[in-house]
């Protein structure tokens, strides 16, 4: 029972973490702080890879373990037009 525990929270846990491309993130330290990512460099290192995003222009690298996926535009692609 434990095994099957483990791989079920790995998995769901691998399921979060995955970014795919035109995403929009924000910075785990920082939630003002939004970019949109461009590419995976790392599809499958689900926690520890790196991004490719763009910010106010540039694009830049970074740490998948930095990044979140942002909650508004979740919830907004979710529930419509309703979530400010």
């Amino acid at each position: 029972m434990k095994k099957v525990l483990d791989f079920c929270g790995g998995l769901w846990f691998n399921l979060l973490m995955k970014f795919e491309t035109g995403t929009q993130v924000q910075h785990r330290d920082n939630p003002n702080w939004r970019a949109v990512v461009v590419r995976d460099l790392n599809p499958r290192k689900p926690v520890n890879g790196l991004l490719v995003v763009n910010h106010n222009g540039r694009e830049s690298v970074m740490p998948k373990t930095v990044v979140r996926v942002s909650f508004h535009t979740d919830a907004k692609k979710e529930f419509g037009e309703f979530v400010r």
